[in-house]
């Protein structure tokens, strides 16, 4: 039994471990890596879960296809969990680009770069950390008042450094003209 949690809890590091693999990897898509690695590790780790099952448990067929499916749910939901962590930030900025277009009904790439910029962006952003409490105002100045968003940020940023992952977007390998 011992051999199949530690195949539990070295599953993710493995998934990690691939992730990072292809991130690093020229000519690879940065939003279906987290995928490709899950395909990967489900192509490595089942196979072992059963061996392990087998070795523990013996060949019971019922057994062994509910802790399959156990450990299959398992690993996929930690697939699912690295692509929703990383994907967080291109999601936001997608859902705004798409909520201009919508709301404009169409828009040249030009005209859209021009809505949706830097000023855009803070406009947005200062008023809600403002109301979270991340940011205070005193005498027209900003200041730091909150700390969690930043620890938060640097435990973020720290694992997309491991995991090979750009840290800013003009830092990406993907064709960025309009």
């Amino acid at each position: 039994m011992h051999f199949i949690l530690i195949l539990m809890l070295v599953s993710p590091i493995v998934l990690c471990v691939v992730l990072a693999g292809l991130n690093r990897r020229p000519g690879t898509h940065p939003h279906r890596n987290p995928f490709t690695a899950g395909f990967y590790a489900n192509l490595i780790l089942p196979p072992l879960y059963l061996l392990f099952h087998i070795r523990t448990f013996g060949s019971d067929a019922f057994q062994l296809v509910c802790g399959l499916a156990l450990f299959l749910i398992y690993l996929n939901c930690c697939v699912f969990l690295n692509w929703f962590v990383f994907t967080l930030t291109d999601v936001s900025m997608h859902i705004q680009l798409l909520m201009q277009i919508e709301r404009q009904g169409t828009l040249t790439p030009e005209s859209l770069v021009t809505r949706y910029n830097k000023n855009a962006i803070l406009g947005n952003r200062i008023p809600r950390l403002l109301e979270l409490g991340q940011l205070r105002e005193e005498n027209g100045r900003l200041f730091l008042h909150g700390k969690s968003v930043l620890l938060g940020a640097a435990v973020a940023r720290i694992a997309r450094r491991i995991l090979g992952i750009p840290l800013h977007p003009e830092h990406a390998e993907h064709d960025a003209t309009l």
